[in-house]
Formats: structure tokens, sequence, C-alpha cells
């Protein structure tokens, strides 16, 4: 089976800063933290080290370690990280042929600080990454892909979708996208003109509630908050979450369902500590997080997605595809990087035979919750 990924490529660097040398601010009245770092004051690091990153990179080698031959659509800089890149794809065996190079801009670079609960704060250069064009792809020969995963696009690169898309489909492939949550706030209707078409859109809890005002009506609102309100009271504790943006409120049932009637095969949802749904043709399926020791949490969301899309692509069960994401974000997120807690096929394998009792997956079919 072969894939392509689509996206961006960057240069991590990571700093590790111990909890005593950096402030936490924790809202009482939200669910946000900050750090605070004293001006003009020099911060000691556990650590500082340099990856190779960025969305399209983490799951193409997520996937190659799957056992999938993988190409990579990224644009990078002629510059000493473009070539640091390219290095590092001859070390993981990913193709090359349909890279991009700019002379306008340089390789991505984001700058990840650690602290406290590891949940790391990005300062993101995108470089190259914004300036793919369409007329650059308009050719691009996806004739013996399987599949496509798209991964967050930046800025003038969001344009390349449509098109993307278009050829994927000309050619029979299975399309999987994972937006950031930038491209859904910035431009949300590139991504809703490519639904119809899609197999898999995969978000998290925080895009979710930002992409639902986009794709429903006040009426909609409206009906679900009050007049459907009594017989979701019964539901399930999983299925009654709320999606909410300002004064926009829906229930993540009533959203999964609606969003579905858009065109994707499959929607999944993560929800960090919380777990992750999938919404098919046939219902809902929950599946928990794998818990385990927390080093840094850059790299899950890629993890999740990318095993998710690889085992529904290889027509493996729902219930697996979910397990074995989970099993393989956890093991990312035991690590400071995104890459190195990577599972290959054999060891994803036997974590799931080892945590099967602790991922049990629950389904409530359409006809019991509407």
């Amino acid at each position: 089976m072969k894939a392509i990924t689509v996206g961006s490529a960057t240069i991590d660097i990571i700093a590790l800063i111990a909890d005593d040398d950096v402030e936490r601010m924790t809202m009482h009245n939200a669910t946000s933290s900050f750090l605070l770092l004293e001006q003009g004051k020099k911060v000691d690091a556990s650590s500082i080290s340099t990856h190779v990153g960025g969305g399209a990179v983490n799951t193409a080698i997520s996937l190659k370690r799957l056992g999938i031959e993988t190409e990579v659509l990224v644009k990078i800089g002629d510059d000493l990280n473009g070539k640091k890149v390219l290095e590092a794809f001859d070390v993981a065996g990913l193709g090359k042929s349909k890279m991009l190079q700019s002379q306008e801009a340089g390789t991505g670079t984001s700058v990840m600080v650690a602290s406290h609960d590891r949940n790391v704060s990005i300062f993101t250069s995108r470089g190259a990454n914004k300036l793919i064009r369409p007329e650059e792809i308009r050719d691009l020969n996806l004739k013996d892909i399987d599949f496509i995963y798209i991964s967050n696009l930046s800025e003038g690169t969001r344009d390349c979708l449509p098109n993307l898309v278009e050829q994927a489909q000309k050619m029979g492939a299975f399309i999987a996208i994972n937006p950031g949550i930038r491209q859904l706030t910035e431009q949300p209707q590139n991504l809703l003109e490519c639904l119809a078409n899609i197999d898999l859109l995969t978000i998290n809890r925080t895009e979710a509630s930002s992409l639902a005002p986009h794709l429903f009506s006040r009426a909609i609102q409206s009906a679900t908050s009050n007049d459907r309100k009594h017989q979701r009271d019964q539901l399930p504790f999983e299925l009654r979450r709320g999606l909410a943006v300002g004064s926009f409120t829906m229930l993540l049932v009533d959203f999964l369902q609606a969003l579905l009637k858009k065109g994707p095969t499959y929607i999944a949802i993560t929800d960090g500590v919380d777990g992750s749904f999938v919404a098919s043709p046939q219902g809902i399926y929950y599946c928990p997080s794998l818990r385990c020791k927390v080093s840094g949490t850059a790299g899950a969301g890629d993890a999740f997605a990318s095993t998710l899309t690889c085992f529904i692509a290889l027509d493996e069960t729902i219930e697996k595809a979910m397990q074995a994401a989970s099993i393989n974000a956890a093991s990312v997120v035991r690590y400071i990087d995104t890459q190195t807690g990577l599972l290959e096929f054999a060891a994803l394998e036997a974590q799931l035979n080892a945590h099967a009792n602790e991922l049990t997956i629950l389904f409530w079919s359409w006809a019991e919750i509407t």
C-alpha cells in the first residue's frame, strides 16, 4: 500500500524547562493556563534539542513505521534547515520526488517550550510551508497512491486543498484530512466545500467547537438546546458533552450527525485524556485514552490521526483502528519530541493485545440516539 502526506515540514527546537524555573498561571473560570516568563531573564533549560517535524513529516514517519510506502509533499527552503529535512527523509526511507523548494522563504521552524504538565507552547515561523501554489501541484501524479493524508495547510497553501481532493478522488484514493485550528477559523469555507468528497475528517474538540457555527444555523442550535433537550437527557454521558463558541452551543452527538450529512464517510474527534469518538454511517464509537506518563504533548494528534487513517484504509474495523490510534498517541507523549514514540506495526499489534481491556470500545447506533 502507498500513501502521500501533504502539509508542513519544520525544524523543531524543543526547550524543556523545570517547573521551578517558570511560573504557571491557571484560570479559575476557563480551561486555559499560561506559562509566565520574566522579561529580560535568562532561564536555564533542562535540555534543548533539535528535530525534524511538521504535520506532514510526523504523519509520514508514522505511516512508514506501520509499513506504508509514503511520499511527502511539502515545501522547504534552499537553506541548511532544508538540507536537514532531506537528510531526515533519507534516514526514514520516505519518498522525496514530490517535494518542492522555495527561493522566497526559508524552511519552517518551530520553537516549543515544555514545562509543568508538558502541554507545550509552540512558536512557529511557517516559512516555505505557506507557499505551495495550486499551479505547482496541478499535475500531481497520484496514480499509484492508495490514500492521501492532508494535514494542516498554512496560509496560501490552503488554496491547494480543492485541487488535491479533486485529483485524489479521480484516482480513487482514500482521502483523509486533519486540518488545524487556524485553517478552520481563517478559511472554513475552503474545507466545507470539500467535505462531500472526504473519507475521513479528524479534528480535536476545540476545532470541532470552532467549526460548528460555520455549519449550522441558529435554528438548529435552538432545536438542540430547547425542543430536543428532554430527549437528550437520557443519553450516555460521553454523548452529552457540549461544543460551545461564545453563545453558540451544540451537543457533540448532534454535531456529528449533522456533519455526516455534509458528506464525510467518517468523522473522528479527539478529546485529549477524555478519549476519542468516530462517527460512521452506522453510529458513534467511543474509545478511552490510554493512561501514561506524559513527557510532551506535541505530535499526539498526528500519531492518532495517521494511525486511525492507516487502519481504516487497510479495512480494519473501526474498533481496532481507534484502539491502535490511542496506543500510538500514548506512546508518542511519553517522549518530548513528536516521532521517537511512533511504533512499528509489530510493536503496535503487541500493544493492542496487551491493552485490549483498558480500551473497551463503546458503540451507539443512530437508531438508539436519534
